[in-house]
């Protein structure tokens, strides 16, 4: 797992990560693994599952991709799937408890991301 720096928002910390640009999907949630380019009809996509601190699928958080409109809540089962992503560098904006958490910017090419983003109490992680 690749991991980038961290960062402090409002007292919360966020670590994220790239992925994609392999053109595998990686992840805990079989929905997850079996995301790839395949699925994805437009220039760029984010494929992510939501999950608590102990891998377990967390429902109802907003997360969106800064700049570019679009927004995502999870499903029961943690899921988000957004496509029309503007090809460059995007921060996520993830929303949990009424608490924001901005990321570093995650390059968007020609294919799609696949990312776990986990819950930490007032901390997430996006990890590949």
């Amino acid at each position: 797992m690749k991991y980038a720096t961290v960062f402090s928002v409002a007292g919360l910390s966020l670590v994220a990560a790239c992925a994609g640009h392999t053109g595998k999907s990686v992840g805990a949630d079989p929905w997850l693994r079996t995301r790839g380019a395949s699925n994805c009809a437009r220039p760029a996509c984010l494929f992510a599952v939501v999950v608590d601190s102990i891998d377990n699928p967390v429902g109802g958080i907003d997360v969106e991709v800064v700049g570019s409109g679009i927004q995502a809540t999870s499903t029961v089962r943690g899921r988000i799937a957004v496509q029309g992503i503007a090809i460059g560098p995007h921060a996520l904006r993830v929303t949990a408890g009424g608490k924001q958490i901005l990321s570093e910017p995650i390059g968007f090419g020609f294919t799609f991301q696949a990312l776990t983003i986990q819950l930490h109490g007032d901390s997430v992680r996006i990890k590949s």
